[in-house]
């Protein structure tokens, strides 16, 4: 838990003291300290939302599915987005106007992050110095992060992605992509999540696909039914719907 969370982010969601949080983790707690504390009477269970999968999330070179995915996932606990291609657009497909961009971004120029959100959980970074640094203080500040990177950042980007979505048009053009890609990168196969740009999943190129990689298909994506089609797509990393009837 502490490799995604910092001890006060721990401490507030258990209501737990954050002196006993940091005694924990660091072995410094003194034992009486513990029997005083009574778990059952300070901590709350709710009924609370939560991303069963994926911390870091990344797309491939389609800012649109950035920000939708950042948008969603925004609703359910605090997100960062950045755009690391060279001429971002991200901001634009979050909704923003040119002039409200500079006042709602937060930039990567140190390792000293004061977060002004975008909207409530939503976190819009850009990164003029694009060192690991100030990628690896993003991780560490938020629970969530969703990026959206060129071609050329993708050995970079890949090894640290919990997943990592290739939008591709459903087409040879598309299947022959894939197929550069994943030879390259074979060992991040299966976190590899292949998104089609069209209306319908065709059998002939999934079949074409299978023939170099196992490498998971997210669904399909078109502006027609596109947020019908975003909730199937996100559907491995959003909490399960509980189902409600008559007692």
């Amino acid at each position: 838990m502490i490799t995604d969370y910092t001890a006060q982010e721990i401490a507030t969601s258990l209501r737990m003291p954050l002196e006993l949080v940091e005694g924990i983790i660091n072995g410094t707690i003194d034992e009486s300290a513990l029997e005083d504390y009574d778990p059952a009477s300070k901590v709350t269970v709710v009924d609370k939302h939560i991303i069963t999968r994926g911390h870091i999330l990344a797309v491939l070179e389609n800012p649109k599915l950035a920000a939708e995915i950042a948008l969603r996932l925004s609703n359910i606990q605090s997100t960062a987005v950045i755009d690391l291609e060279k001429y971002a657009t991200l901001p634009i497909h979050l909704g923003l106007d040119i002039k409200s961009i500079p006042k709602t971004t937060n930039y990567l120029w140190d390792n000293n992050i004061t977060p002004t959100a975008y909207k409530k959980n939503l976190y819009l970074y850009a990164m003029p110095q694009q060192t690991e640094t100030g990628l690896n203080q993003l991780f560490r500040s938020h629970p969530c992060v969703v990026i959206n990177c060129s071609v050329e950042q993708m050995a970079n980007i890949y090894p640290v992605a919990d997943i990592f979505y290739i939008p591709v048009k459903q087409d040879d053009a598309g299947i022959y992509f894939l197929y550069q890609i994943l030879k390259q990168y074979k060992q991040y196969e299966t976190y590899t999540h292949v998104v089609w740009l069209c209306k319908n999943n065709n059998e002939k190129y999934l079949s074409q696909l299978r023939c170099f990689t196992s490498a998971p298909v997210a669904g399909c994506l078109h502006n027609s039914n596109y947020g019908k089609q975003l909730e199937k797509i996100l559907e491995p990393i959003l909490p399960a719907k509980k189902k409600r009837g008559w007692f």
